[in-house]
């Protein structure tokens, strides 16, 4: 098998995987069997996911170009792979195949999703802090024009803690934006 055939067979498997007539073990199968030698000596397979091009070093897969420019390379004596650049590189015997499943990468690896998050710390205090400015207002307005002179001084402190609470809360919240 040539490259052009690999690239051409590695097309075919790759959309059959994506629209769900192979499953991740049997494109995995047939990918271990996309193998070429170049001719000096080394092994050649794509790689699953990205398509890239490999090379077998004797010990681990490399990303690598077969169509290089002309310049020339030592020819590397190297035994056949015994499993695919897809797995995790595990020894195994020579004609061997060890594949393990691999998932998909996503398309897109830099975006991920944020993460979801419940109601922090911040953000229950933002609540406490407007709900004192409503209580003390209420309690401020019931105890006002009381006649007990002690229900009149607990108003005004009430009415000073409602107005300090009403600051620190639009202090707040205008530090956290």
């Amino acid at each position: 098998m040539d490259f052009q055939e690999i690239e051409r067979r590695y097309a075919e498997l790759d959309g059959q995987y994506r629209n769900g007539s192979l499953t991740s073990e049997q494109f995995n199968q047939q990918l271990a069997t996309l193998m070429t030698k170049d001719e000096h000596g080394r092994w050649w397979t794509k790689r699953r996911g990205s398509g890239a091009w490999c090379v077998f070093d004797g010990t681990t897969w490399n990303p690598g170009n077969p169509y290089p420019a002309a310049t020339p390379v030592a020819p590397a004596v190297v035994q056949q792979p015994a499993f695919a650049p897809t797995a995790v590189a595990v020894a195994q015997p020579v004609g061997a195949i060890a594949v393990q499943p691999v998932q998909p990468q996503p398309v897109a690896e830099a975006v991920q999703q944020p993460a979801a998050r419940g109601m922090g710390a911040k953000a229950l205090i933002y609540y406490a802090l407007a709900l004192v400015p409503i209580i003390g207002l209420a309690l401020w307005l019931s105890f006002r024009k009381s006649d007990d002179s002690a229900k009149r001084a607990i108003a005004r402190v009430i009415l000073i803690i409602t107005i300090c609470s009403f600051a620190l809360g639009i202090a707040l919240n205008a530090a956290a934006a």
